[in-house]
């Protein structure tokens, strides 16, 4: 299933029917480029239906945590904060999940930290990672709509892989550091041309490759 830019209800529709958004509050958000404006979809409840709410501003202290967010991170074009069955349980591990896999590293981050408070997460935004632990929910940033879809989900895979592995009581490796740098480097790469993208006014290129 291909995404386009605005096509934001299609994406709330693809992550629901894999089981990954539609719990009360969840939600999914669509930043404008050139001005300080996102859309915003959101579930109210359980299994209730979809709201598009009106054009969101992101200027001063508006626009709630998804506004705070992109305020802070001019690279981040679309937020997904949900409570999924397998990353939502990142809880249970104390330290987060580490880097296990290189495609996750190039494209969430060195780990999945878990934070207690909006502020906090909102100070570990700088660290360049694409996915946090918050309450019950993983707040999941990306460039573009089609970028956040697919963090999300590998995310949700890495996750469970994470999860079933340390049940066994036994120890999970990381990737080697020289593996981990290279992959988060890339990442830090495409997220300084979003930025950069989105201070011109313009949508991000998709990242090509790995």
């Amino acid at each position: 299933m291909t995404l386009s830019h605005l096509d934001g209800t299609a994406a709330c529709d693809r992550l629901s029917g894999r089981g990954l958004l539609g719990k009360a509050k969840d939600s999914l958000s669509l930043r404008h480029p050139g001005e300080p404006t996102y859309d915003l979809w959101s579930f109210a409840e359980e299994n209730a239906p979809l709201t598009q709410s009106p054009r969101q501003a992101f200027v001063a202290t508006e626009g709630g945590l998804h506004g705070a967010i992109y305020r802070e991170r001019g690279d981040v074009g679309a937020i997904v904060m949900a409570a999924t069955p397998w990353a939502g349980r990142l809880s249970e591990s104390p330290a987060g999940m580490p880097a296990i896999f290189d495609e996750q590293v190039r494209h969430i981050g060195t780990n999945v930290p878990r934070v207690t408070s909006e502020a906090e997460l909102l100070s570990s935004l700088a660290t360049g990672n694409n996915a946090f632990h918050l309450g019950k929910q993983i707040v999941c940033l990306g460039t573009t709509l089609e970028r956040v879809v697919f963090n999300l989900e590998l995310l949700e895979k890495c996750a469970k892989s994470f999860l079933l592995a340390s049940a066994t009581g036994g120890a999970v490796r990381q990737i080697p550091w020289i593996i981990q740098r290279i992959a988060f480097g890339r990442l830090r790469k495409d997220e300084r041309r979003a930025a950069e993208s989105f201070a011109r006014g313009e949508f991000p290129a998709a990242a090509k490759g790995y």
